[in-house]
């Protein structure tokens, strides 16, 4: 399959979890933003080698500020903590994609995981592309399989339910290229 179109699928199916967040859409989500901006040859750098444009990701505040807001304001610390979203009235600020992907998206008794070690390990451990059985996993991979049972007890999609605003990050990131390859004739 072509480059481009694979990637304008997989952004069509990024849109299509982020509008349907069901059990089926969670598995999905963690396969298609593996593809677009984790694996070694990612699809997102394969499609943008001709239009070359600038990619950057809006975030607000990391678990980690957030963390550290609570502590300077004398609150105390939740053991378990994810951004499902990032509050409207809060600053943003442009990341490029290295910086994303190291991220700190949730804190889950003062550990701290970034967004491609969420997105792989959900992908890679937990069946969003493989499965992996808890007693191989590094120490890492063994805490994401704990917070996501926690949030699963809260009435989530389990570690996937964190994927939800990396998702969005990603979707608006991307869209400019997406609109660049449906509308010109750049080859990949």
């Amino acid at each position: 399959m072509e480059n481009r179109k694979l990637f304008l699928i997989r952004f069509n199916q990024l849109r299509e979890c982020l509008e349907s967040q069901n059990e089926e859409n969670m598995l999905l989500l963690s396969q298609v933003i593996r593809q677009l901006l984790v694996d070694g040859s990612r699809l997102l750098d394969i499609v943008n080698r001709d239009p070359k444009l600038p990619i950057t990701f809006r975030v607000g505040m990391s678990s980690r500020e957030r963390e550290e807001e609570m502590s300077s304001l004398g609150l105390p610390s939740p053991s378990v903590h994810f951004l499902g979203a990032f509050p409207p009235n809060e600053i943003k600020r442009d990341i490029k994609l290295k910086s994303f992907l190291k991220f700190p998206m949730a804190n889950y008794k003062g550990q701290h995981f970034s967004v491609k070690s969420l997105v792989k390990t959900c992908a890679n451990r937990l069946g969003g592309v493989h499965i992996g059985e808890s007693a191989s996993d590094s120490e890492e991979e063994s805490e994401i399989r704990k917070f996501g049972e926690v949030l699963q007890q809260m009435g989530m999609h389990h570690a996937f339910a964190s994927l939800i605003v990396i998702a969005n990050v990603t979707y608006d990131a991307l869209e400019p290229l997406a609109e660049t390859l449906t509308t010109s004739n750049v080859k990949d």
